[in-house]
């Protein structure tokens, strides 16, 4: 099972460096573990339920910047792009690059190709518009957002094509713009 997943995960890369040099391609650094840490959890099960692989950008830390993803289980194929835990500091420095020109974040979202594939932005949100920011801004609504993910859940079946790496691809591509943005940012 890891065989086939890490020529994918090569494949991928060697597909992403195309459009967005800078990524971490080594397969066994993009895979993570199927081993859960069950340590502080009630449910004690060792395995994941799903096979997961992120292409992290090599500047910031592995979660601290945006990055490439997918995963796959018996019930879907997830792939996209994210930031999905940033710190404070980074958190700071995206919602400022957003607080200065809100169009080009919603121009990328905005975009028929971004469109087609994802749903827009997700991820967690706050209640209110953070500290530091007026609560009439024109960016309110994504001032508020502490990850910033985009996903498109395909089904499993997607899986059996003799096209997956195409396909993955697509939308790895079609996020680019959202994930070159948060990490100028971060930059």
């Amino acid at each position: 099972m890891r065989r086939p997943l890490l020529e994918l995960v090569h494949e991928l890369g060697l597909t992403l460096d195309e459009f967005s040099p800078g990524y971490v391609t080594d397969p066994k650094k993009a895979v993570y573990s199927i081993y859960r840490d069950v340590r502080f959890s009630n449910d004690k099960s060792l395995y994941k339920t799903h096979v997961a692989a992120v292409f992290a950008y090599r500047g910031p830390e592995k979660h601290a910047g945006a990055g490439y993803y997918f995963h796959f289980s018996a019930d879907e194929l997830l792939v996209g792009g994210e930031v999905y835990a940033p710190g404070s500091p980074e958190l700071l420095k995206i919602r400022q690059q957003i607080a200065a020109d809100p169009d080009e974040l919603r121009g990328i979202v905005g975009n028929r190709t971004f469109k087609r594939h994802f749903n827009g932005i997700e991820g967690e949100k706050l209640k209110r518009i953070p500290k530091g920011f007026p609560p009439d801004h024109s960016a309110a609504d994504l001032l508020v957002y502490k990850q910033f993910l985009a996903g498109a859940k395909l089904p499993a079946s997607e899986l059996e094509s003799p096209h997956i790496a195409r396909t993955i691809h697509k939308h790895l591509k079609a996020v680019a713009p959202f994930i070159q943005y948060l990490n100028r940012a971060l930059a």
